[in-house]
């Protein structure tokens, strides 16, 4: 049995699941989902809070665990488990964040606690990962207008600028760079300068910002302004799929874009992503980024 803890916003619970499911493929065991997480908020807890919005997708797993059956998945050898779990992340600082070979060497009864932050767990199923991470058709039925709107334009290019919790979290500030304005704009004239022409579809979690701050063509699409048929605002899990959509796409460094970009199956896409992903002296990103992806200065 192999379980994995979803922790995080929607991009995190993405390399979550892919890293847990790459396993339990490679070991034929069933897959279970820790979401204990996600079944209250604490608001003293220094993170944002989050959804499980992974729901969206049609992924797929044994069932969801909690109570008495995850401890004993989790914690096999009681409070030497606990132990050895402290030492880990406190001592060691074993945070499983980047590229660790030895996750799927792993077999029996495994408990995946981390964030997995590269393909590497499962470029191998690529194809496998990708059916998953498509849209329930509830969810791809309220955003048809939008996704007949990108897939009509030629040239389509998603950027997504990541504010919010970047901004106004301390604990996320301390960790994550914030691409800069000249940021974006040297990545789209990377972009735009191979291209004839081009239609901008810019996703942010600070929508008026973006709008009141940049210059850009003014037939860009601000997605994130834009509302389901039903007139609620875009899902998480929409507004990746729709990034996926488009022909090329510009990230912040951000888990949410990473996989806007990977998703993307055009050929010959081109994908610019920041040189530097985090501001962290405990915490490796080398291999977060694909070989392919352009690297611009943030």
């Amino acid at each position: 049995m192999i379980a994995v803890r979803l922790n995080g916003g929607l991009g995190n619970q993405l390399f979550q699941y892919a890293a847990g499911y790459a396993l339990a493929l490679k070991n034929q065991e069933p897959l279970m989902l820790d979401i204990t997480g996600f079944l209250s908020h604490d608001p003293n807890l220094k993170q944002s809070y989050r959804s499980l919005d992974i729901l969206d997708f049609q992924i797929q797993f044994s069932e969801s665990i909690s109570g008495s059956q995850l401890m004993g998945i989790k914690y096999p050898w009681g409070i030497f488990s606990r132990v050895s779990n402290f030492i880990q992340k406190r001592i060691l600082k074993r945070y499983y964040v980047d590229w660790h070979p030895d996750v799927l060497t792993k077999n029996g009864q495994v408990y995946l606690d981390g964030y997995y932050q590269s393909e590497l767990y499962f470029s191998s199923i690529r194809d496998k990962i990708s059916r998953q991470f498509q849209l329930k058709k509830t969810f791809l039925n309220e955003v048809k207008n939008i996704v007949e709107m990108i897939q009509a334009s030629n040239n389509s290019i998603s950027m997504h600028i990541r504010r919010g919790d970047y901004i106004t979290n301390p604990r996320a500030n301390k960790i994550h760079n914030i691409c800069t304005k000249n940021y974006f704009y040297s990545s789209l004239d990377y972009v735009t300068s191979r291209l004839d022409d081009f239609k901008i579809f810019v996703f942010s979690d600070d929508i008026d910002w973006v709008k009141a701050e940049m210059t850009l063509p003014e037939s860009t699409v601000y997605v994130s302004d834009l509302l389901q048929i039903s007139g609620e605002r875009l899902r998480s899990s929409q507004e990746i799929y729709l990034m996926s959509l488009c022909q090329h796409n510009i990230i912040s460094n951000s888990s949410f874009s990473w996989w806007g970009a990977y998703l993307n199956e055009f050929n010959g896409k081109i994908v610019i992503a920041p040189s530097v992903w985090s501001k962290s002296k405990v915490i490796s990103h080398k291999n977060i980024l694909p070989a392919d992806w352009i690297q611009i200065s943030a």
